[in-house]
């Protein structure tokens, strides 16, 4: 039976956090040890006689509701068979009674908890959402015995939903000519991602008419609520200063310089132009530069011309500014457009997506938490359910309280509001304990919002002093995670950045560390530079996702780094040893975090396996991307139709067949029948042998269920797929073929064994696959920094810290109008713009910063004892980005009382290397 450490004494800060006799929002730093105090004030609450169904612990997700059930239950046995020694020690680490009385108790806990028929509540709000409208269906308005809706099956619906409404696109012509533009804009790739997240609003789209949206979309941009782009062009050229741009292009004309004369050539053209509107363009280049962004410089006008007539470049500088201005309402006319075709669009779904989760008794997540609102705060039946729901639950816990969005706040409240009235079904005391860190709210794409989250706490804080019920605001600073190292460079970093960067409040208090003596640094790795032939470009902005971000070259050359510097610290002979500890790091040890997934990652495992180095494999995978899904999903469409010569081909040459491209070639061109056929007539041994193999298969494709007939390609002697496979694309192929299997048994599980169906099922989405993060596995992880939110490692890469700040040009921009719900309004670019619309996109590009900013605080958090920090540059790059990582950690370096190294090896040593030794006098 493995042994039970005893609970660590609880410090004076947790220890008030965990007092079960009053409210407490506790803004928790970094590896504070937040779950210890959750854990520790539902001990508590437990050991003073509260029932177990009492108690409501909301988390953000199933991961962190597995960890408190395990800690509490685990504690919990732990006391129900340990000394009494041991268990004196845990109640005074807890700070409560250890007297004979309470230690009978603590012992008697872990079965009352079992036996209770509700048991211990500890869930995700999802979850507790789920279950509450469930009991009370009719109240919610959903169906009674509804079933929930995955975003696997919500995706699949609204796929059909959508290939519904395009058959009868003949009834509507202007819903395929809106669904045109959608496409035509944002490309058929993208298509489905619009329309999800047009779904995702589908309750403020439904509210909506179709005939008023360009209305209100004009209203809202700040232009008239009629007219149109044309007439808006005519009328403002007919005020147009048509006296000083001739004044300009006569100047222009008398330099007699080569520019000049070519820009006064417009400028004619236009006061020369029968339709000065449609001659526009013309106008644009005089004034602005070739991307219509900014006004041309003063030194634009001739030095001669502005010698003799000072006044033009005053001139020039105003017309050209009033044709910028022209320019930016002209934008938002396109905007209203475009911004329209997509609102009309999800109207039109979003009706039919309604109507369909009605008829088929589903509900998705977002119905859930809506559903769940409303049944709580509706006028009528809302008041006989909260007075069901007080009669059982005394104390609700809220975890990572900064990723709770506004309606599931909203929740909250309806739960919790009553006990500040000093309303109740019964006398008994009622408490409210929230945990979360602003600085670590990082899933906005999910709904978050930390701004909710601190109006959330003055809200809170209001009622209680209202009502005068004891509340405390506690701040966990002693970091019981990180080396003074890590913990220093974190500091300094939030120093640069402003505190207010991370968190609105302005007051951030320095991380304690507890390991206090603990040895560590923090290591700036020269990033490494694409070369001039190099394929890349670095100077573009890169997107999130976007494989050719930087230097594709030069990523690999980084990741090879990167794993050879792995195997050199796992090397049995010289290992690296933490300097805190002593101890020889493992490959779990390792944990290498990057921005987004790209290509990079995938570079990175194969560099990781061809060095050695055991590796978990990317945290998320497309289960459609990886060659050695296509290869075993070409089997199978080969299997279903021999005849198919285009998929006889890619496998003719795949690591199963491994005919050659020549061979290929010479099978294909010009042949009298189908391939097939021609490879079943070919003498040449190479041909003939893998003719026996596809013969093999089948002959058994017509009697296999999915999983047996990819294990049996994979594993059969004479077939050995696997290691066919594994030859050509290596160990990291392993992964990919695994993911093949579970997913064909999860198919089997909820179809019929069918192949063809299969692989219906598997093309129809994109299947992304997620491996457990904390799983026990001897290998290095690789995550994205949103995935190793909770996590920690001794050992933190954090691997592409060059790259910008991703753009967010294909998002939407949420808006409200006419003091309605936010609408997701999508524009072809989010430049040259004015107005409201402007200034709500600058809104949320600070707002993005900040967050770039918190996701820095998430990465750096996570080590413990070493961190290292690098990336790659394209060609073309003439210097780190500034918003990087890399520049931010870098200029925070600057600023620190440590010694800085520098030194030109890459492995060994580093560019800046923090390892808390003062700076010599």
């Amino acid at each position: 039976m493995t042994a039970v450490r005893s609970l660590d004494p609880l410090k004076p800060e947790q220890a008030s956090a965990a007092e079960p006799q009053a409210h407490a929002w506790v803004a928790a730093s970094a590896g504070t040890g937040k779950t210890q105090v959750l854990s520790a004030r539902v001990l508590r609450l437990l050991l003073q006689g509260t029932p177990p169904h009492a108690i409501l612990c909301l988390t953000f997700t199933k991961l962190a509701a597995a960890e408190m059930q395990t800690r509490v239950f685990g504690r919990l046995a732990h006391w129900a068979r340990c000394s009494d020694a041991d268990l004196a020690s845990d109640l005074q680490a807890l700070r409560t009674d250890d007297g004979p009385e309470a230690q009978a108790q603590a012992r008697r806990l872990f079965a009352e908890v079992l036996d209770a028929p509700q048991g211990l509540a500890v869930q995700t709000i999802h979850a507790f959402a789920q279950g509450l409208i469930a009991s009370f269906p009719v109240e919610a308005g959903v169906t009674p015995g509804f079933a929930t809706l995955d975003d696997r099956a919500s995706a699949l619906l609204r796929r059909r939903l959508l290939t519904a409404a395009i058959e009868q696109g003949d009834d509507d012509p202007a819903f395929m000519a809106d669904l045109a533009a959608i496409s035509i804009a944002s490309g058929e790739g993208r298509l489905a991602q619009v329309i999800t997240k047009l779904g995702s609003h589908a309750e403020a789209l439904a509210g909506l008419k179709p005939e008023g949206i360009e209305p209100m979309l004009r209203r809202g941009f700040g232009l008239p609520s009629d007219g149109d782009a044309h007439k808006a062009l005519a009328a403002a050229l007919a005020r147009f200063d048509a006296v000083g741009v001739a004044r300009l292009a006569a100047a222009f004309a008398a330099d007699g310089g080569k520019k000049a004369t070519a820009a006064a050539d417009e400028a004619h053209g236009w006061l020369g132009a029968d339709d000065r509107v449609a001659a526009f363009d013309r106008l644009c280049r005089f004034f602005l530069t070739g991307q219509n962004k900014t006004v041309r410089m003063a030194g634009a006008v001739p030095a001669s011309a502005a010698k003799a007539d000072p006044t033009l470049k005053s001139l020039f500088t105003r017309l050209g500014e009033a044709v910028m201005a022209i320019v930016a309402e002209q934008n938002l006319h396109a905007a209203v457009a475009h911004a329209a075709a997509h609102l009309r669009v999800g109207v039109r779904l979003a009706a039919a997506w309604v109507d369909a989760k009605a008829r088929l008794g589903v509900v998705d997540y977002d119905d859930m938490i809506a559903a769940a609102q409303r049944l709580l705060q509706a006028p009528g039946a809302a008041d006989w359910v909260r007075y069901k729901l007080d009669q059982r639950i005394d104390h609700v816990l809220v975890d990572e309280a900064q990723d709770t969005n506004a309606r599931q706040w909203q929740i909250i409240e309806a739960l919790t509001q009553g006990w500040f009235d000093g309303e109740g079904a019964r006398d008994v005391q009622r408490t409210l304990f929230v945990v979360g860190d602003y600085k670590q709210a990082i899933f906005s794409f999910q709904g978050s919002d930390p701004d909710v989250y601190s109006d959330q706490h003055d809200s809170f804080a209001q009622w209680a002093a209202d009502s005068g019920e004891i509340w405390r605001r506690i701040d966990l600073s002693d970091n019981f995670r990180s080396v003074p190292a890590v913990l220093t460079v974190v500091d300094a970093v939030a120093d640069y950045l402003g505190h207010a960067t991370l968190d609105r409040s302005g007051e951030i208090r320095p991380h304690v560390a507890h390991r206090s003596d603990g040895a560590g640094a923090v290591t700036l790795w020269p990033p490494v530079q694409a070369g001039d032939d190099d394929d890349g470009s670095g100077d573009e902005g890169d997107e999130a996702g976007d494989d050719a971000a930087y230097s594709p070259k030069a990523e690999i050359r980084l990741a090879h780094q990167i794993a050879e510097t792995i195997a050199g610290w796992l090397d049995p002979a010289a290992p690296l040893l933490l300097p805190a500890r002593g101890l020889p790091v493992r490959p779990q040890d390792i944990l290498v975090l990057v921005r987004n997934r790209s290509g990079f990652s995938n570079a990175l495992v194969a560099a990781l396996h061809e060095w050695r180095v055991p590796v978990a494999g990317v945290d998320r995978m497309k289960l459609t991307d990886p060659l050695a899904v296509a290869d075993l999903l070409a089997v199978a469409r080969f299997a279903l139709q021999p005849g198919d010569d285009l998929t006889l081909a890619a496998l003719l040459v795949s690591p199963f067949a491994d005919i050659g491209h020549d061979r290929l070639h010479a099978l294909a061109a010009g042949r009298p029948a189908s391939l097939w056929q021609q490879v079943q007539a070919s003498a040449d041994p190479v041909v003939m042998a893998a003719r026996d193999w596809l013969a093999q298969v089948l002959g058994f494709a017509d009697f296999a269920a999915p999983y047996e007939f990819f294990e049996r390609v994979l594993s059969d002697a004479g077939l050995g797929g696997r290691s066919r496979l594994l030859a050509r694309l290596g160990e990291e192929a392993r992964d990919a073929i695994d993911a093949v299997l579970d997913q064909a048994l999860a198919f089997e599980t909820a179809n019929a064994p069918s192949l063809q169906g299969f692989l219906a099922w598997v093309e129809a989405d994109d299947i992304e696959i997620k491996r457990d993060p904390d799983g026990p596995l001897a290998a290095v992880r690789l995550m994205t920094v949103h995935g190793a939110k909770g996590l920690q490692a001794p050992v933190v890469i954090v691997a592409d810290a060059t790259r910008k700040r991703p753009s967010e040009r294909d998002a939407p921009v949420p808006m409200s109008f006419d003091n309605g719900p936010e609408l997701p309004v999508y524009v072809t670019s989010r430049s040259g713009l004015a107005g409201p619309l402007a200034e709500r996109i600058e809104q949320l590009d600070a707002a993005a910063h900040r967050e770039h900013c918190r996701l820095l605080y998430v990465a750096l958090t996570r080590a413990e004892d070493l961190l290292f920090i690098g990336g790659t540059l394209g060609a073309k790059a003439k210097g780190i980005p500034p918003e990087s990582w890399y520049a931010t950690v870098t200029a925070a370096f600057e600023t620190l009382d440590v010694e800085c190294l520098a030194t030109a090896d890459w492995t060994n040593g580093s560019r800046r290397h923090a390892s808390g030794t003062p700076k010599p006098a």
